[in-house]
Formats: structure tokens, sequence, C-alpha cells
């Protein structure tokens, strides 16, 4: 006869938190080493900026096989907040749970927002600078340039210091930007944009005005764009706001030329009508019958 014994009580898998690797501002990769001690093991990661933790994300090696030992997991957390310190902890599980000891890392530290740009107009008529307000207290300006207008200008409009084209990362809601430019502005300047809308979407010439709150005033140019707003070239609320343009001003139109007439003196004036009167005196006599030419000498 034959007969099995109970099955052996699990071991509890070894699991050692080690420390996190690819820091950055908002994410970092959360390590570990687990033995599966010879059941299937489960494992995964608490994470948060107290010992209460409070978050868990899965290894990306879990399930573990039994036979595992010693074997290296890992996790990338995003999300985080920037200069901040995080506790975490490697958890495995095979029907006993181990909980790898506590450590901590932090984040980087925030980015100072970038909010102010100078640089020489795409035209060369000076220096131009943009400042940037509102959208909270991480917005900032992503890329930023002076360009030339991306395509034709339109009909009988140019622009004397070009376009400014910036795009913002981290801003919620809306944003000013000042600019000033080199040129003073004429009284019939318009802000000009070139980029889709929410209709027409294909991207085309447009200018800001009350709807942006646009001011022009001496050589500064003012306007509030929304994220994902008119004005915002992706259309998409998302934190970013994607935007190139600047003042545009009425194409002078030539003048024909004006045709001087030389003028005579009065003596010369004098002059000309007595040849005048004796050329017509002269024609007179030549239109007279000949014997009339006779007589009257």
């Amino acid at each position: 006869l034959t007969f099995t014994t109970a099955a052996c009580a699990a071991v509890a898998p070894t699991a050692i938190t080690v420390a996190a690797s690819a820091l950055t501002a908002t994410t970092a990769t959360l390590n570990g080493t687990v033995s599966a001690n010879g059941a299937n093991t489960t494992v995964n990661f608490d994470y948060g900026t107290t010992i209460a933790y409070g978050n868990t994300v899965n290894a990306g090696q879990s399930p573990l096989a039994s036979g595992a030992v010693n074997t290296a997991v890992s996790a990338p957390v995003s999300g985080l907040t920037c200069g901040t310190a995080y506790h975490f902890r490697v958890k495995a599980n095979n029907g006993v749970t181990t909980n790898g000891s506590d450590l901590t890392f932090s984040t980087a530290a925030c980015p100072v927002p970038v909010t102010s740009f100078s640089g020489t107009t795409f035209t060369g008529t000076g220096i131009a600078t943009a400042t940037l307000s509102g959208g909270g207290a991480n917005c900032s300006f992503g890329t930023t340039a002076f360009v030339g207008p991306p395509v034709a200008t339109p009909v009988g409009v140019s622009f004397p210091d070009g376009l400014f084209d910036f795009t913002t990362t981290g801003c919620t809601g809306t944003i000013t930007v000042t600019v000033n430019f080199p040129t003073p502005f004429p009284a019939n300047a318009q802000y000009w944009k070139y980029g889709p809308t929410p209709g027409p979407v294909a991207a085309h010439w447009y200018t800001l005005g009350a709807t942006n709150s646009l001011v022009l005033s001496g050589n500064t140019a003012t306007f509030m764009i929304a994220d994902g707003g008119l004005g915002d070239d992706d259309l998409v609320v998302n934190g970013s706001i994607v935007d190139q343009g600047g003042p545009g001003v009425p194409t002078a139109v030539p003048v024909a030329a004006v045709v001087v007439v030389p003028t005579l003196s009065e003596s010369a004036l004098v002059l000309l009508s007595l040849l005048m009167m004796l050329a017509c005196f002269g024609v007179r006599q030549l239109g007279l019958p000949l014997e009339l030419r006779g007589k009257r000498r």
C-alpha cells in the first residue's frame, strides 16, 4: 500500500529592496531581488511619501516561477512630485508574504520655469524681448525663436520685425505673453498668427483680437491664450501651448510718379503771347486771296 504526506508548509519567499534608479524630477525605477523558495511568487512594490506608502505597482517580472533564485525585479513609476523624498519597499508573496526593507529616494529638483526670452528679430531690426506670466507655478517657455513667416504673407501685409514662435510646458489655464518689438506699431497694425483654429482647422493667417485680450501699444504686444483655445496651434488642453505670430502692417501702396510741368517766367509768357499773335497774323495773311493781299499792301 502507499500513502502521501501532506504538502510541505510554504517557505516564505526572500525579498530584498535595492536602491531606486533612473531618477528624474517626476519618475523613478524601483528595484529589488526576490527568491521564490519553491512556489510561484507575485512581486510588487509599495511606495509613497511616508512609511504608510499608499501606492502599489507590480514588478515587470511578476509572477516568478517557483525555482527563481535571487532574481532582479523592477518597476518604473511616474507622476511623482519633483524635489520630494519617497519611501518604497519590494513585496513578494507565494502564499506567504515577505516585505523587503524600507528604502528612500528623492526626485530631482523642480526645474526653474523660463519666463523670459530675448533675441534678435528675424529681420534684424534689433532685440525683441518676450515675457510669460500666468499658467501656474510650473508654466515655462519651452522652445522660443524669432522667425520669418512660414508661408507667403497675407496680401498687403508685411512684418517689419518678423514673428515670435514659441511653445510652453507645464501650463494650466490661460497664459499672458508680452513681446517688446524694436519697431513701433502704426495705428493700423494688427497681430497676425499662422496656424489652425477651431474652424477652419487647416492652418491659415488670422488676427488676434478681443477674444485674446490683445493690446498693441507703442512697440509692445500683449495677448492671452487659453490652453487648447484660439491661438494654441495644437487645439488640445494638454499643458502645452504652441504659437507663432507677430505685428503686421499694411504694405505701402506705391504713389504714381507726378509729371512736373515746367513753368515760364512772366516776361517769357509775354514774349510767348506776342509770338503767338504774330504767328496767327501771318497765317491770316497767308489765307487771304491774292487780289486782297495786293490791295492791303
